[in-house]
């Protein structure tokens, strides 16, 4: 976790919210896929999301979502750490993804497998706004159109034989994030350090739309889709949101100008919320929680009115 420093002097606040998590799977959870020990540290639980037969001869792929709505309204950066365990198969495969969803478009990152674009390579990036593909089909659906996002994969070794057991020290885990901006594009997807799609991108097919998910709702996973059982899966765990904090004053939470007693009765109102507070509900210093560091932040600020421009 990213520590923050609070500035307390009469000086614009020009910055980002820390990083908090909310989801480690470490406490009780029932949602979908399983809760597993990390194979990579054993004390550290994951989730993990695989296929299941659907009895037809094809397997249904387990779909994990987190609603970040009341979060992400003016953008921010989404991260959540995925393991990669190191399969791949030379055919045609629809494989685990992961990604966001604003109220336009969901995008992500995937495995697939075609003969233009191999699995061993790398990751692939996709979107809902290609094909006019429904959030449902970019999550569990077979992916017609897709744009290389680089490699190589994040594994330590790879392994074509799809149905035996996964060696326990053939997978790793990296890091990605995607920076959605307050207009709704996503301005950056990054694996680990590696920028794979930035400003500057041309990504294949792309009419415009291919970045813009809007005001985003949802960070999800999907284990993919395949008839090849034990291929497809993932990890994932510490799912996190960064927003971006507007020009603000510390104290000013609604963002008038002046801290005075509305700033105060926001503070008042959300006073003891314990995570993923944000500065609009009286968390000043950017730790998710609204606590006494907030209201002597407001306290020492009380008063304050912007210059006459």
């Amino acid at each position: 976790m990213r520590t923050w420093t609070v500035l307390l002097a009469s000086v614009l606040f020009i910055a980002s919210v820390p990083a908090a998590v909310l989801e480690d799977f470490e406490g009780a959870y029932a949602g979908p896929g399983t809760v597993v020990a990390d194979p990579a540290d054993a004390g550290n639980m994951a989730l993990q999301l695989a296929l299941a037969d659907n009895g037809g001869g094809y397997f249904v792929a387990q779909v994990y979502s987190l609603d970040i709505s009341a979060l992400a309204g003016s953008g921010g950066t989404v991260s959540m750490d995925i393991y990669d365990y190191g399969k791949y198969f030379d055919g045609s495969l629809d494989g685990a993804r992961w990604g966001v969803e604003g109220d336009l478009n969901s995008d992500a990152i995937g495995l697939l497998e075609r003969s233009w674009l191999g699995s061993e390579a790398g990751y692939a990036f996709n979107t809902s706004a290609y094909d006019n593909q429904t959030v449902t089909g970019i999550r569990t659906g077979s992916w017609f159109s897709a744009h290389f996002a680089g490699g190589p994969r994040q594994v330590t070794a790879l392994d074509t034989d799809a149905t035996a057991a996964v060696a326990g020290n053939q997978g790793a885990w990296t890091t990605w994030s995607f920076t959605v901006d307050a207009d709704g594009y996503i301005t950056e997807i990054v694996r680990g350090a590696t920028v794979v799609i930035g400003p500057s991108t041309t990504i294949t097919g792309d009419t415009g739309e291919a970045r813009h998910v809007g005001s985003l709702t949802t960070i999800w996973a999907s284990a993919g889709r395949s008839n090849i059982f034990g291929l497809d899966g993932l990890l994932i765990d510490n799912l996190a949101f960064e927003g971006v904090t507007p020009n603000l004053h510390p104290g000013d939470a609604n963002g008038d100008n002046t801290v005075n007693i509305q700033d105060f009765i926001v503070l008042k109102q959300n006073y003891g919320i314990a995570t993923g507070a944000t500065w609009a509900q009286g968390d000043f210093d950017g730790n998710g929680a609204v606590n006494i560091q907030d209201f002597i932040i407001l306290k020492q600020n009380y008063g304050w009115t912007a210059a006459a421009s």
